[in-house]
């Protein structure tokens, strides 16, 4: 494997390179030299490229030969794409990697690498940069030296609440397993469907429909061919528990699905004075009556 060193400044030029770092569009977060394996014919080459900018916002490593024409390189097309040569020297061959490309794609080696840490930082950055490890654990690599580069600058005392760990640790209470609220003759009727079955019913019929009312706990139930049935469904068990109660409903309870959530069920409540609500998401258990 042989080595060769190229002078290169950057991508951009001068003027580019002010303008971007006065707008602020590209920041250049700082300058200096990348080692690239490029393959060859004969063999592999390390090339190092010195004066190289870094600029975090580009998606791509890109490499001007204009730059590396200035620093004494010399390039030539053949078939495949083209050839940079330094002197007698091969440095790389670049080719488009499709018909409609039109940056050269550099012949590289891939390489499996393993970095180090080579920046140092507060004791809240190196919580977040590790995870959310626990304080006490980056303490001790700190202080066993068991990572290179962790070295905390700043206070070593941690006096801010971290929201991620809140909430990654936070979890929800246990449910009552009854209730003890009292409600009158139709204040209250709790609804849900299930399905589609694994078997359908001889006339085709895959969901379930099941309308509580909750004082009484006297229940409904419906088969439906399919979703769309829900609203229309609805409004005809509604009406029916309205005649043969003698009483007017005045709340329903469902989970947030869109058979119940809809215009449709909507609009029949604002008509009927009729309030809907809906239980919170990912909390089955706030309608267990009908679950």
């Amino acid at each position: 494997m042989q080595e060769t060193t190229a002078d290169t400044d950057s991508h951009l030029s001068h003027k580019n390179r002010q303008e971007a770092e006065e707008t602020g569009d590209v920041p250049i977060a700082g300058t200096g030299s990348v080692e690239m394996l490029c393959r060859l014919p004969d063999g592999i080459r390390t090339v190092v490229l010195h004066g190289v900018l870094h600029v975090p916002k580009l998606t791509a490593n890109l490499v001007s030969l204009g730059t590396l024409q200035r620093a004494g390189a010399k390039h030539h097309s053949h078939e495949e794409g083209i050839i940079v040569t330094l002197g007698a020297d091969e440095l790389f061959r670049a080719s488009f990697p499709t018909s409609t490309a039109t940056l050269y794609y550099i012949n590289l080696v891939q390489r499996e690498a393993a970095f180090v840490v080579v920046t140092s930082g507060s004791m809240r950055v190196w919580h977040r940069r590790l995870g959310h490890l626990h304080l006490d654990a980056i303490r001790a690599m700190a202080r066993k030296k068991l990572v290179s580069g962790l070295d905390i600058t700043s206070s070593k005392e941690y006096n801010h609440i971290c929201e991620g760990c809140v909430l990654g640790k936070s979890h929800c209470l246990p449910f009552p397993k009854t209730s003890s609220t009292v409600y009158s003759k139709m204040e209250l009727v709790i609804m849900d469907i299930t399905g589609p079955m694994s078997v359908e019913t001889w006339t085709g019929r895959a969901y379930a429909m099941v309308v509580i009312e909750a004082s009484c706990r006297f229940g409904v139930g419906r088969l439906l061919a399919k979703k769309e049935e829900v609203a229309s469904t609805l409004k005809d068990v509604v009406t029916m528990l309205e005649r043969q109660s003698g009483l007017k409903l005045k709340k329903m309870c469902s989970d947030n699905g869109t058979e119940f959530v809809n215009s449709i069920v909507e609009s029949f409540c604002r008509r009927n004075g009729i309030l809907h609500e809906t239980t919170v998401p990912y909390a089955p258990e706030l309608n267990g009556i009908a679950e």
